[in-house]
């Protein structure tokens, strides 16, 4: 027998919770997935309270107030009570508005959808193709932070070289009597300090 483990990717999701009185909200939050069920239909299960269209699995599923609504990461949408959510999920952030993230889920959406422009997309599908883009730059950006930082570091080691071979410059030759040798290997330390400053001499960060 082979097993094999996973670990679950970390995934953002947007919620909003039925209170019992914010029916348009969310029929609106689910695009019409989403309907109160009135207190005489509820003879046999007196605590469903309302019922969320659940279009993977092509059913309603029932709704207790108190519980959220999760709109999940392929933009389908199921109940879940507080307590489950507070063990599962942790508040996250407003993804920041990049125009980076916006071009990247605009080509995975159009490549997966012929046709179909992302400006048109339907607002399940920015979610669900905004939060693809989002993985992908977690991915990216560190890779690019490093590359930004390497080419910084270069251009500080380079500023510093020029500065020394302006100093070679007006200082000009050695004078008459010096040791060549000697000469050239100063100045080979000094280059070398230039291009990796010992610790006891500021480097820019």
């Amino acid at each position: 027998m082979t097993i094999t483990r996973y670990r679950k990717r970390p995934v953002e999701v947007d919620t909003i919770q039925w209170t019992g009185d914010n029916a348009a909200e969310l029929v609106e939050f689910t695009g019409h997935r989403f309907e109160a069920i009135p207190p005489e239909a509820r003879a046999e299960k007196p605590d469903v309270t309302a019922q969320v269209y659940d279009e993977l699995h092509d059913t309603w599923v029932g709704v207790k107030t108190g519980q959220h609504i999760v709109r999940g990461v392929h933009g389908e949408f199921y109940p879940i009570a507080e307590d489950v959510l507070a063990e599962t999920y942790e508040p996250a952030a407003e993804p920041a508005e990049s125009p980076l993230r916006d071009l990247i889920a605009a080509a995975i959406y159009e490549r997966n959808n012929p046709g179909h422009r992302w400006a048109k997309a339907h607002p399940d599908d920015r979610v669900c193709y905004g939060n693809d883009a989002d993985a992908a730059l977690s991915v990216v950006q560190p890779g690019a932070l490093i590359t930004a930082t390497l080419a910084r570091l270069a251009n500080a080691d380079m500023q510093r070289v020029i500065a020394l071979y302006e100093r070679w410059v007006k200082a000009g030759p050695p004078p008459l009597g010096t040791s060549v040798s000697r000469w050239w290997d100063a100045r080979l330390v000094e280059l070398n300090e230039a291009i990796l400053p010992s610790a006891d001499q500021p480097k820019e960060q």
